[in-house]
């Protein structure tokens, strides 16, 4: 029967159980198959639709949460913290690869930005108190970055998918680095907890 119950299109429970995939092998088929090819084709739309921002920005943010999860090994409840854990590190990340200016990092850690941007979307279908979607691609490498509307934040879902992806596999590399490292124990009991098998 497990062999029946697809987690992805690539991987059963089978393949889970047998050890044929590992947790780690299952992490990263899953962001690959329902996040970031679902955004890589909404981003191949680039200069035809202002509107595909607006999705792949909410699409994006969907990583956040059960990311804070297997960074804290599942033991943040609140979704807001939750959110803020996973997020930090990728704030981290573009600061340490040019992604984000200084000015802008600062102004994002001032703000509740669980609530103007994830909770901006999931709830009110918008984004709110100066972060704006840069749909006409003024930054071509940055993430985040100054808007000149009210000296506000703009967002690039463009640029942001590149650096999501690029985050996102620096950490299955260092998961895959080291199966005796805190990093991994944490991973592991969020995995074992969401994927019971």
């Amino acid at each position: 029967m497990d062999n029946l119950i697809r987690i992805t299109k690539n991987i059963t429970f089978g393949d889970l159980k047998s050890g044929r995939k590992s947790p780690i092998d299952v992490y990263e088929e899953q962001m690959n198959s329902w996040l970031f090819r679902s955004l890589e084709q909404l981003a191949l739309d680039k200069k035809q639709s202002f509107e595909n921002g607006y999705s792949m920005f909410g699409l994006e943010l969907l990583f956040f949460e059960p990311h804070g999860k297997y960074l804290s090994g599942n033991t943040i409840t609140a979704n807001g913290k939750c959110f803020r854990f996973g997020f930090d590190p990728f704030l981290k990340f573009l600061e340490q690869n040019a992604l984000i200016d200084k000015t802008t990092l600062g102004k994002i850690k001032a703000t509740n930005f669980y609530g103007i941007s994830r909770c901006g979307i999931f709830h009110d279908m918008t984004i709110k108190s100066g972060l704006l979607i840069d749909s006409i691609h003024m930054e071509k490498t940055k993430v985040f970055y100054n808007s000149p509307i009210n000296n506000g934040i703009l967002v690039s879902p463009w640029n942001f998918l590149d650096a999501q992806k690029k985050y996102f596999d620096s950490y299955i590399k260092e998961l895959r680095a080291d199966v005796t490292a805190d990093k991994y124990k944490k991973f592991e009991v969020t995995f074992k907890t969401l994927f019971q098998y």
